[in-house]
């Protein structure tokens, strides 16, 4: 049985990132009013929209069968590109969706829909991953783990792209339950050397927060 955090555990591995916060903003709203007086008063602004996309997951029944997880990622691509199709930014590009797909859940014809979306315009396919639920995760079958995924988006689907054309795939990632770099002492997790084993296997960027361990 996956680890099911309540609100106090939740609450108290998010202090140290809560305690931090209104200083950190009061910086941030000094220095975009100084950008904005520097720029005549003109603002960007970017919407990001990262998902954890869990096309298995039902709140009572834990995971559906694939045909029902099939019928989801449909209606949800074509809720996508109508999306994309009505909302689009000053430069025309479309809304797009960061699809962060279950590496422990990949079933082909499912990533398949997602990767034409990512082709057409509509959003991005990167990882997530659930690991050491029944057992704490061993680095090894973590670096496995990782490495297989990235190199299936990448070779077979053409979801990740590489720094400057070259190296290994770069991805962006998300780790599941709660639980980044060990954090909740051994339950889903159990690597305490995953910030290593991400940025060597190609991980640019790491979503998790609030919840990884300051």
């Amino acid at each position: 049985m996956a680890y099911d955090p309540g609100f106090l555990d939740k609450l108290k591995w998010s202090l140290p990132w809560l305690s931090r916060y209104p200083l950190w903003r009061a910086g941030e709203l000094a220095r975009r009013t100084l950008w904005r007086i520097a720029c005549g008063g003109r603002a960007h602004l970017i919407l990001v929209v990262a998902n954890h996309f869990e096309p298995s997951w039902d709140e009572r029944l834990g995971k559906v069968a694939l045909s029902t997880q099939r019928a989801r990622v449909d209606e949800w691509c074509e809720q996508a590109r109508a999306t994309g199709d009505v909302t689009r930014d000053c430069d025309g590009t479309p809304f797009r969706h960061t699809y962060f797909y279950p590496a422990e859940q990949y079933h082909r014809p499912l990533v398949e829909r997602l990767a034409e979306l990512e082709a057409d315009g509509f959003g991005e396919v990167e990882i997530h991953l659930h690991h050491g639920v029944e057992r704490p995760d061993t680095p090894e079958n973590l670096r496995r783990a990782l490495e297989e995924f990235r190199d299936l988006l990448s070779e077979e689907h053409r979801c990740l792209s590489r720094l400057d054309g070259e190296g290994q795939p770069r991805y962006a990632f998300v780790h599941g339950n709660l639980a980044l770099a060990n954090s909740m002492g051994g339950r889903c997790c159990g690597v305490d050397s995953e910030m290593q084993i991400l940025a060597e296997t190609g991980c640019y960027a790491d979503l998790t927060l609030p919840a990884a361990p300051l």
